[in-house]
């Protein structure tokens, strides 16, 4: 025999009582909050028998478990369950809540995750379920707030504010997306709305300030190649070139002359000011500047127009007299092209 714990709850204005595992899973505390938080008067009506509905267990509707020659209930678990008869299933700001707890109840809690800590809490507190379903429930509430938030201002605020341009690189298609807004969750929703493809955002805030955040699909040589060339443009802005070896210009962290980029190539990030660093000057390169020179940057068959045609036949005409306008940017393509140029022709 299963042992249970009975907890009170007021649905619509109407006390009920929620049944569960003693020492309820996560699934079953997240089942409980989505009928408090969204359950009404036909909800309880349908399925509050005797004024009571069974969570987890009892081989009732929300008990995912499977009776007696009868097979589990497949990507299943109580959250889901009460999700489905509640129609919130496929809410946007409900799907990484019910995504975590199906997982979990699947495979187990990873340390320090919500599934462990609940397990923490139900370890000291095993005889009063209210109290832990209440602690664990303002963790809820507050990824379902973050995820609301997440969902409808800032994919107003992309949806309405994003420029972005599709650059074909050999093939491949890299988004560019380019916005103007303080709203520091739009690095967050420009990796959701792009998702699989390679993209870049720049976002430009009204304190003048600019940030460049990658995918975990957008080439990190293309990133580090971003950080050589703005850090370049940077100080050629300024009148004064202090670091001009390429090597270093794209080095994690600042550099001299160039201090207002901050490159951490970890968070796949470029950034010229930050939530820890609000005091940072501000780039002294236009929006429209920085978007040429990430383009510049990203894509390998763009060379200076006065030269192109040369470049493009692998023959670099920059020498000390006749300094090539892009030299300093250390591309690769055109590295390649000046040691085809000078080393191999040498050779011959």
């Amino acid at each position: 025999m299963i042992k249970t714990s009975r907890m009170k709850a007021i649905v619509a204005g109407r006390e009920i009582f929620l049944d569960s595992h003693f020492n309820r899973h996560f699934d079953e505390l997240l089942a409980g909050w989505l009928i408090i938080k969204f359950g009404d008067i036909g909800f309880i009506e349908k399925y509050a028998e005797d004024e009571i509905i069974t969570l987890g267990t009892g081989e009732g509707i929300f008990d995912e478990h499977p009776k007696v020659n009868e097979l589990q209930r497949q990507n299943e678990c109580s959250a889901t369950l009460v999700a489905k008869a509640l129609g919130i299933r496929e809410r946007p700001e409900l799907k990484r809540l019910l995504d975590f707890a199906l997982n979990r109840d699947r495979h187990g809690p990873q340390l320090l995750d919500l599934v462990y800590i609940t397990n923490l809490w139900r370890q000291k507190f095993p005889d009063k379920p209210e109290l832990v379903f209440k602690e664990i429930s303002k963790i809820i509430e507050l990824e379902y707030q973050e995820q609301l938030y997440f969902h409808t201002v800032v994919k107003k605020e992309y949806e309405e504010k994003a420029k972005s341009i599709d650059l074909n690189i050999n093939g491949e298609i890299i988004k560019i997306v380019t916005i103007r807004s303080d709203e520091g969750r739009l690095n967050r929703r420009f990796r959701f709305e792009i998702k699989e493809k390679p993209g870049i955002l720049i976002q430009q805030r009204s304190s003048g300030q600019v940030q460049l955040f990658g995918n975990r699909k957008f080439p990190i040589r293309c990133l580090d190649q971003i950080a050589v060339v703005l850090r370049y443009e940077e100080q050629k802005e300024k009148g004064r070139i202090i670091t001009t070896e390429w090597m270093l210009l794209r080095k994690e962290g600042k550099v001299k002359g160039a201090k207002e980029w901050y490159y951490n190539p970890a968070s796949l990030g470029i950034l010229n000011g930050s939530k820890s660093a609000p005091d940072t000057t501000p780039t002294h390169l236009s929006l429209e500047k920085i978007e040429e020179l990430v383009r510049i940057a990203i894509d390998s068959s763009s060379f200076e127009p006065s030269r192109a045609t040369y470049c493009r036949k692998g023959i670099c005409l920059a020498n000390r007299l006749n300094l090539c306008p892009w030299y300093g940017w250390g591309l690769k393509r055109c590295r390649e092209i000046r040691r085809r140029t000078y080393v191999e022709g040498a050779s011959r």
